[in-house]
């Protein structure tokens, strides 16, 4: 007769080895077990799909603010008057977007990455607003009192 069986104790697992022994990646694929070198790469995939999620979220942001750009630019050419515009908000985001761009480019570079994308939107937001200043500078220096047209 075979003697008495042993009871395994059950292995106690810290909070940061269960979470990485059941994780869910983000393309859905589940991975009920991760070795130690595999939560490093696992680690860095999910760092690097937060940044490119930064990075989409960031390109939809600046996509909505593009779009209001050329409505405004237009509405200034067709009424040839920019009441309700101010010179130093107009100022603010175009140093706005222009430390945007210079940021990316000083990233890129401490990196030794390419430029991401999403500079170009930058770039073509501040050229808009640039515009858009442009044209109140214009529009208000022909409708100023002191050069006598209204």
């Amino acid at each position: 007769m075979a003697g008495p069986t042993r009871r395994r104790a059950p292995r106690i697992h810290s909070r940061a080895e269960n979470w990485a022994n059941q994780v869910r990646f983000p393309c859905g694929v589940h991975k009920h077990r991760l070795f130690f070198r595999d939560r490093f790469w696992y680690a860095v995939i999910m760092l690097l799909d937060l940044v490119l999620t930064a990075e989409v979220f960031e390109a939809v942001m600046l996509v909505c603010f593009g779009v209001s750009w050329p409505v405004s630019i237009v509405k200034t050419l067709r009424v040839r008057r920019v009441e309700g515009k101010s010179q130093v908000f107009l100022i603010l985001v175009l140093l706005g977007y222009v430390t945007g761009v210079i940021a990316k480019l000083l990233y890129a570079a401490a990196h030794e990455e390419a430029i991401p994308r999403v500079t170009w939107l930058y770039v073509l937001n501040g050229a808009m607003v640039f515009i858009d200043l442009m044209l109140y500078r214009t529009f208000r220096a022909k409708g100023s009192p002191a050069t006598g047209s209204s």
